[in-house]
C-alpha cells in the first residue's frame, strides 16, 4: 500500500510541475518581445541558459539570436 501511495504522490508532483510549466509558458508567450531581469545560469558555445526568477522560468538563448556584438 505504501509503495502505491508513494508512486501516486510522485505522479501528482510531476503533473503539478508540468501544469506550472505550461502556465508559465502560456503567460510568457504573450510577452515575447518584453525585457526581463534574468540570471545567466550557464554558458555554452551555442548559447546561454537563463533563469527568470520572478516567474520561476528558465530557458535557452541561442547565440545566433544575439545581435549587435561579437561573441566568442
Amino acid at each position: 500500500v505504501s509503495a502505491l501511495i508513494s508512486a501516486t504522490e510522485r505522479r501528482a508532483m510531476a503533473a503539478e510541475r508540468e501544469t506550472v510549466d505550461r502556465l508559465i509558458a502560456a503567460y510568457l508567450a504573450e510577452r515575447v518581445d518584453d525585457r526581463f531581469d534574468a540570471r545567466i545560469s550557464g554558458v555554452t558555445k551555442s548559447g546561454l541558459f537563463v533563469q527568470l526568477p520572478q516567474y520561476g522560468a528558465d530557458g535557452f538563448i541561442p547565440v545566433s539570436s544575439l545581435d549587435g556584438d561579437y561573441y566568442i
